[in-house]
């Protein structure tokens, strides 16, 4: 059972003992870095400290490119002499061709191009409800010029590789290999006590698996799945509350094993256990099962994905659900090979999937309460190996929602993306690998503001942030209204 393991008695309230007992626990750890050790009890006082119960509703959900998105062809310079510094640099086998129908203006009025299969991201940006937010990655430090790369201490840990990369991305403090809490673990920790009192899930609802991002210290991912009457469910016991006779049989026979008292402590918490997560998932399928779209979601793997998200979010009053954080994760984009033919399926399909969601909040009257952005590993070499782009750095991102202050771009695109110019420019640090300009810290903390996360307990979530952003000095990039 997915479930059986993954859902905490989120709705407790934490005594100062047992935080005291949390912390010594950690401590306890042999195994565990000194540092972290001291990050987690700086954290579990972040909890204890009160804070104003959470009232209205809000929702942020990720979406997770798995294999590093080649960002220069979904997005790319369409004004005459740029445009053709991008065909110079990654040649015209790959280079794709202006399209008016999916032009848009930003970053000083240039002109870029979405790759031609994004309508519906257009139409968002358009709109004015997405934004993007160019030459984003993990940072250590402000490392924008190469002299400062070449030191160690701004390079995040296992940069360039999938694992590493995907983790920096979900932690949010590349400088440590060993962090396995999730930026929105440490979220949903601070908020345990004051959002979501009365839910029977946790804030952290995965699509399909576990995950860095939603683990914390004291909360962990709730999973579940596409499919069910309302387009997501609950994994639960196979047969449980089912309508045939050997269904029934087998319910009647399950609640009767895990009613009887059983012998000794760890049975009888398992016991316990197993009863609430089966009531869990039951309850979590009652919820969402009348649900129901006018909206029509692609059926790919991401469609459905988003549309479990969708009908998660309009049950949240079912749910007891004042704030709810969601990850989804598609996979596909690790493409050192056939790049073309790849981003042929996947940004259409990405750009259709986005726009159902953006569809369906706004069919339910729910886009000015969520905010959804996508995330990557990272971006892809500007120059080609061949028909594909191999690992390199700062990205771009979308990010929307009704309080995005979208139609925009923010952080900085290079003027040319020849590497020479590039290399002038001090961002490039080999075959177009070019150091972001903007860092997930201040992507991420920007969100965690409009979640309802104070400024003065930014740095609890984000260690490294005063490296590129002070808490209390504004929005740290601007792109939330």
């Amino acid at each position: 059972m997915s479930n059986f393991s993954v859902h905490p008695a989120s709705n407790s309230l934490w005594s100062r003992r047992q935080l005291l007992k949390m912390a010594g626990g950690c401590g306890a750890m042999s195994s565990a870095p000194m540092l972290s050790t001291i990050f987690n009890m700086s954290l579990m006082k972040s909890i204890a400290s009160a804070q104003a119960p959470v009232n209205d509703f809000k929702a942020l959900v990720c979406v997770f490119l798995d294999g590093g998105n080649d960002a220069y062809n979904m997005l790319y310079p369409a004004d005459a002499t740029p445009y053709n510094d991008y065909v110079t640099v990654r040649g015209v086998d790959v280079a794709k061709p202006l399209n008016p129908s999916t032009q848009i203006t930003g970053y000083t009025n240039r002109l870029f191009n979405l790759h031609p299969g994004m309508e519906g991201v257009k139409s968002m940006y358009d709109s004015g409800k997405l934004a993007v937010v160019n030459n984003i990655g993990s940072l250590v430090r402000n490392a924008t010029t190469t002299s400062n790369y070449n030191q160690t201490a701004y390079q995040p840990k296992g940069l360039f590789s999938h694992s590493d990369e995907q983790r920096n991305w979900q932690t949010g403090v590349p400088g440590d290999r060993t962090r396995a809490i999730g930026w929105a673990g440490r979220i949903a920790d601070l908020m345990r006590d004051t959002a979501n009192q009365n839910a029977s899930v946790a804030m952290g609802i995965a699509l399909d698996s576990l995950n860095i991002f939603q683990t914390g210290i004291t909360t962990f991912p709730y999973v579940i799945t596409t499919g069910g009457a309302g387009g997501a469910q609950s994994v639960q016991l196979s047969g449980y509350n089912g309508t045939s006779s050997i269904d029934r049989i087998y319910t009647r026979a399950t609640n009767s094993a895990l009613e009887t008292e059983a012998r000794g402590l760890l049975v009888r918490s398992f016991s316990r256990a197993r009863r609430d997560a089966i009531d869990t998932a039951v309850g979590f399928n009652q919820a969402v099962a009348n649900v129901t779209f006018t909206t029509t979601f692609p059926t790919s793997s991401l469609g459905t994905r988003l549309k479990a998200v969708a009908a998660t979010i309009a049950s949240a009053p079912a749910l007891g659900q004042n704030r709810q954080i969601f990850f989804v994760s598609t996979g596909g984009w690790d493409n050192h090979d056939d790049l073309v033919a790849a981003h042929n399926n996947l940004l259409p399909n990405l750009s259709n999937s986005l726009k159902a969601f953006h569809d369906a909040l706004v069919e339910k009257g729910l886009l000015n309460d969520v905010m959804c952005f996508t995330a990557s590993d990272f971006c892809r070499t500007l120059t080609i190996n061949g028909d594909g782009s191999d690992h390199a750095w700062g990205s771009h991102q979308f990010v929307f929602g009704g309080a995005v202050n979208g139609g925009q771009m923010y952080g900085d695109y290079p003027q040319s993306l020849i590497s020479p110019v590039a290399q002038a420019k001090n961002l490039d640090v080999g075959r177009g690998r070019l150091i972001p300009t903007t860092s997930v810290d201040e992507y991420a903390a920007e969100m965690a503001l409009w979640f309802g996360i104070p400024s003065g307990q930014l740095l609890d979530i984000f260690p490294n942030l005063n490296e590129f952003y002070t808490p209390g000095g504004g929005k740290p990039i601007g792109f939330t209204t």
